[in-house]
């Protein structure tokens, strides 16, 4: 069966994932993960302690079909911007995952 959310999914957004090294001087080094198609949302932190009890301020919801890269900790890069996957409150095999996102400078948190 075919994901009927999939018709929305028209946004690309690359999943990268971002890693700190060095021990004085932090440098960061940036992996790409994924290129998928998403539908994003604007969303606010009130929205998701309503929705969820999750306390973290968000800037945008995204729901995409499933892929292991969407999870907490990885980031989301859309029109020159970046976010962090900060909460998953669902992945189903048939209706694809929502993400929660909360935008970052980039490698800063």
């Amino acid at each position: 069966m075919n994901n009927p959310f999939k018709r929305f999914y028209k946004t690309p957004v690359n999943i990268v994932k971002i890693e700190e090294n060095g021990s004085y001087k932090k440098t960061y080094t940036e992996t790409a993960l994924a290129s998928i198609k998403a539908d994003l949302q604007p969303y606010s932190g009130g929205l998701a302690e309503k929705e969820y009890g999750f306390k973290e301020e968000c800037k945008l919801r995204m729901f995409a079909s499933n892929d292991e890269s969407i999870k907490i900790g990885n980031c989301v890069r859309h029109d020159g911007k970046l976010y962090r996957i900060v909460y998953v409150p669902w992945s189903n095999g048939l209706l694809g995952t929502e993400a929660l996102l909360k935008e970052i400078d980039d490698y800063v948190d």
